[in-house]
């Protein structure tokens, strides 16, 4: 019984020391390359730990574009929108549009990791979960409450930021919603159009930097 408790003990000391690593070098990283995001920018490549601590590249070449999500399993208004997310990375994962989520704000990386899982399992959560340790990715696409959306759409030169705001205009109620913004922003991209509302304000939990 000692044996297997101290062979724990190490096992979760090892995966501590390869993520502290990791996300030293993810930092220094992107500490050299800091970015500020607006609408129509081009967006570069970054790569965060998932809920697993496995570092993920978030964008592949194989998608037309992404949909992000920025998130904190303790918010509120993120629970009142898990369905919503969820139905958002189902209905547009098959066009080319795969769901992201980022953590942002979190209380400690361990924490973090240690309670994802079970809520990834509780919620059936199908796409990406990335954490945001130090909130560089959220302050470079300049996220001011989760939960809150942008949509990346790939071009001959890469990806652009082209709608950042809310997923809909009731968080509340699902069923009193009168402007499903992500949807209407979708519609207009599969379409081939000029998004209507390109930029949108977010409501939602505050994060604070």
């Amino acid at each position: 019984m000692i044996e297997n408790t101290h062979m724990i003990g190490l096992g979760r000391w090892l995966k501590t020391a390869t993520l502290c690593l990791a996300l030293t070098l993810s930092f220094q990283s992107f500490a050299q390359n800091e970015q500020s995001y607006s609408i129509g920018d081009k967006v570069e490549p970054f790569s965060l730990p998932n809920a697993y601590g496995q570092m993920i590249n978030a964008f592949d070449n194989d998608s037309k574009g992404y949909i992000i999500v920025f998130t904190n399993q303790q918010c509120s208004y993120v629970n009142l929108y898990e369905s919503r997310i969820q139905a958002l990375d189902t209905k547009y994962r098959e066009m080319g549009y795969p769901l992201i989520a980022i953590e942002a704000e979190i209380e400690s990386f361990e924490l973090s990791t240690s309670a994802l899982p079970d809520y990834i399992k509780k919620n059936a959560i199908t796409y990406d979960y990335l954490i945001d340790m130090d909130n560089s990715i959220s302050k470079s696409f300049q996220v001011q409450s989760s939960p809150q959306a942008l949509i990346l759409v790939r071009t001959t030169d890469g990806l652009r930021l082209i709608y950042s705001g809310s997923i809909d205009n009731n968080s509340r109620r699902p069923a009193s919603v009168t402007r499903k913004y992500i949807e209407e922003a979708m519609d207009d991209i599969l379409a081939n159009r000029t998004l209507r509302q390109p930029q949108t304000k977010s409501i939602g939990c505050h994060i604070t930097y």
